[in-house]
């Protein structure tokens, strides 16, 4: 039976180990079907049985997503193209707007402004 600890772990689902640990001691929550550490003495490891299962439920969920995903991407062309059929094309362009906001407009300088 392989044990991993956090740095193989950390390496083979790409997180840093300071993001296990936290997942290890409750500061952050772990993901969803995230394995159990098995204690070794006061050292924590994981199973490699169980990182291999925790992943391939990763990669059948990301299946599962990337195929909704695909389903709603189209959907959303598919109206967007719709939409562009029944609005007539904008002749105005857009006229750009400042970024922040709008600054206050000193009296003294107004056109006809007198002190």
């Amino acid at each position: 039976m392989k044990l991993f600890t956090k740095k193989d772990i950390a390496v083979i689902l790409s997180k840093s180990p300071r993001t296990i640990e936290a997942w290890l001691y409750g500061t952050s929550k772990p993901p969803v079907n995230f394995p159990n550490p098995i204690k070794v003495g006061v050292s924590v490891r994981w199973k490699a049985s169980d990182i291999q299962i925790y992943i391939e439920s990763i990669a059948q969920q990301n299946r599962y997503f990337c195929k909704k995903f695909e389903e709603s991407i189209k959907d959303f062309e598919d109206s967007q193209k719709l939409k562009e059929l029944a609005e007539p094309q904008k002749s105005t362009p857009e006229v750009k707007r400042g970024r922040g906001r709008p600054r206050k407009i000193d009296s003294s300088r107004q056109v006809g402004g007198v002190l």
